[in-house]
């Protein structure tokens, strides 16, 4: 006998047992190339996530944009124009201006000033003082009033004899946009706006707004230029050693958001929303009927669950009256899916205390799949269902659906 099972085991000069052995490292070493090739992907979708999140970020909450200074409207006071003899036109005008500013940071701007021109030659002037402008938003003021002369120009009479005066005005506004409380950069916003005093009823309109082209600065000194460019040099080495932690930081904040919103993975529900009876039968000491249920999977996660075959067990009173099996499926991310599950017959009888008014049962499940996160990462979930339900006998219904 034990001849035959070393013969039953030995074939060809090699033991089984060996073979197994070397099947088992075979598998081991699969499964260590399978966790290698995974590592590796995963390397590679986060560098891929992490360029998108920096490139989104910084194509839309780093982005400088450049503020709009413009006139909004204006008021007029103190209106007296000339005759036809000596065509002129003395004024008082109350700009309203507006900084609009588009950034995710305030914007402080310096004190500017605001000029006047009709056709060419200046014929007033404002000084705007320093001020800031809120993140996202329009800042609105009227500061003081502005007194234009206007005398002396050979088309003058012909744009009283028509009623419109045509004034522009130009500025420069410079200034700071301030990121995140810590990046500041250079922004300067350029106006120039046209508007139309009205003779016959003294009033100013704004026609359009244009952007004025770049005015080189007045230069200065080359030894005062060297020192301010060192100065500059140095802030901005300064400045980059403190963006790198602060860049950590927020690295660190949106992996964190992100593992605790999208790759958090979390328990579905399993239940039963309704339930309806049929070949309903109330006899002595027994209650025979077909029950089906509207089943429910609720999958709260950023990736669809699979799950497998499920058993629906029914009891009454602690004994098992049926049972119903549940087929395998998958729910999609962030939705529920609803089920029909096939009728269940249910053996209520050998009770003195059948039939009732209300009969109270109970069914239970535990249900076992995966959750696949993000389309590569996979995670065993499994969720338990105990919900307890009334049957009425004088309704023939299924009422008080309750689930843990």
């Amino acid at each position: 006998m034990a001849e035959k099972q070393q013969s039953a085991y030995a074939g060809n000069g090699y033991i089984r047992s060996g073979d197994t052995e070397a099947a088992a490292a075979h598998n081991m070493r699969e499964q260590r190339k399978k966790k290698r090739n995974k590592c590796i992907l995963y390397i590679l979708l986060f560098i891929v996530f992490q360029t998108a999140i920096i490139t989104v970020f910084a194509l839309t909450i780093m982005k400088v944009r450049t503020p709009r200074f413009r006139i909004r409207g204006a008021a007029i006071t103190d209106f007296n124009a000339g005759t036809a003899a000596s065509p002129s036109l003395r004024a008082t005008i109350t700009p309203e201006f507006t900084v609009k500013n588009a950034n995710f940071g305030r914007y402080k701007y310096r004190n500017t000033t605001v000029e006047f021109f009709y056709r060419g030659t200046r014929v007033g002037q404002v000084s705007v003082p320093n001020s800031k402008a809120g993140w996202r938003s329009t800042k609105r003021f009227i500061h003081s009033a502005v007194e234009l002369n206007l005398s002396g120009s050979p088309q003058l009479d012909e744009d009283l004899r028509a009623g419109v005066v045509p004034i522009t005005s130009t500025a420069r506004m410079g200034g700071k946009v301030e990121l995140i409380f810590i990046m500041k950069k250079n922004k300067a916003s350029n106006m120039n706006c046209t508007m139309n005093i009205v003779t016959a009823s003294p009033q100013s309109r704004r026609s359009s707004n244009r952007r004025n082209h770049w005015h080189r600065p007045t230069p200065i000194h080359e030894a005062e230029a060297a020192h301010d460019g060192a100065e500059l040099r140095k802030k901005k080495r300064a400045k980059c050693l403190l963006y790198i932690p602060v860049f950590a930081i927020f690295q660190i904040a949106v992996i964190t958001v992100f593992a605790l919103t999208v790759m958090k993975v979390k328990t579905p529900k399993f239940r039963i929303r309704e339930a309806t009876l049929s070949d309903f039968t109330a006899g002595a000491d027994s209650l025979p009927a077909t029950l089906s249920a509207e089943l429910a999977v609720k999958n709260a996660n950023f990736g669809p669950y699979k799950y497998r075959s499920t058993t629906e067990e029914f009891f009454y009173r602690g004994a098992k009256i049926g049972e119903v099996l549940v087929p395998g499926s998958k729910a999609n991310w962030k939705t529920t899916k609803e089920i029909s599950s096939p009728a269940v017959e249910l053996d209520l009888s050998g009770d003195p205390r059948l039939p009732g008014e209300v009969v109270r049962i109970t069914s239970s499940a535990k249900m076992e799949g995966k959750v696949e996160m993000l389309f590569f990462m996979k995670k065993d979930r499994s969720t338990e269902m105990n919900c307890s339900m009334d049957i009425v006998t004088a309704s023939r219904s299924v009422e008080n659906i309750e689930c843990e």
